[in-house]
């Protein structure tokens, strides 16, 4: 699911998508669902709290549909998730990028660390 984020024209200025994975390659993180992912705000827009409402529409989403926690990897924005609440779960190499995992808990405060990461994966998944 995505949503976008309109300008007083009705043009689109950002948008955010909810999916099930966004590692698809990586079967050792299988296990962590759903993804926060494709965040995007046209530069014209940044830093007029787009982003920071994008990301809050979408927790609140998650949270109406009674998902518990949501992830996400960043390569260049980690600073911007944790000022929303967001919390790094491991760095790591993705397509050749040094990245953050993140989570958030949904619909509970202070957002703490997952503990799934550190949980054996489902049975089959390596």
């Amino acid at each position: 699911m995505t949503f976008v984020a309109i300008n007083a024209a009705g043009g689109p200025i950002g948008s955010v998508s909810l999916v099930e994975h966004d590692l698809p390659d990586r079967p050792e993180f299988a296990h962590l669902t759903p993804w926060v992912a494709g965040t995007y705000v046209v530069a014209e827009e940044r830093g007029q709290g787009v982003g920071s409402a994008l990301m809050r529409h979408v927790v609140d989403e998650a949270h109406r549909l009674g998902l518990p926690e949501l992830f996400l990897y960043t390569s260049a924005a980690r600073v911007f998730y944790e000022r929303l609440g967001w919390v790094g779960l491991r760095d790591d190499v993705y397509e050749g990028e040094q990245v953050t995992l993140m989570t958030t808990r949904v619909g509970r405060s202070p957002r703490a660390p997952s503990d799934r990461l550190d949980r054996d994966p489902p049975a089959g998944v390596a």
